[in-house]
């Protein structure tokens, strides 16, 4: 299905794709050139996407399912992008972070 905007349109429940799915997905579907099964718990599904030319070249797309009729389709999703390649090099560099704690401090 990737890279397949009819497809995605078709495996999706109507109100989600009226409600948010068509504005979130056609931008970035024809984009994406792969999508990979990271696992499935329940209702929901997570898959991996590359994605060279859009805007975040790798993401992370939950799914949730549910039956409608006698189908099974996508009710509601969210997208997690990966560590921003700044915030990784930073964090690969091994720097110490430092947080101040604000508050009350027991002694």
């Amino acid at each position: 299905l990737a890279g397949d905007a009819v497809a995605v349109e078709a495996m999706s429940a109507a109100e989600f794709w009226e409600r948010a799915g068509r504005d979130e997905l056609l931008g970035f579907i024809p984009h994406v050139t792969s999508a990979t099964a990271l696992g499935v718990l329940a209702r929901r599904s997570l898959l991996q996407l590359r994605s060279p030319g859009a805007r975040y070249a790798e993401a992370v797309l939950e799914q949730l399912w549910a039956i409608h009729g006698e189908s099974l389709l996508v009710e509601d999703e969210r997208l997690f992008t990966l560590v921003d390649p700044e915030w990784k090099s930073i964090l690969e560099s091994r720097t110490p972070i430092c947080f101040r704690f604000i508050g009350r401090r027991e002694s």
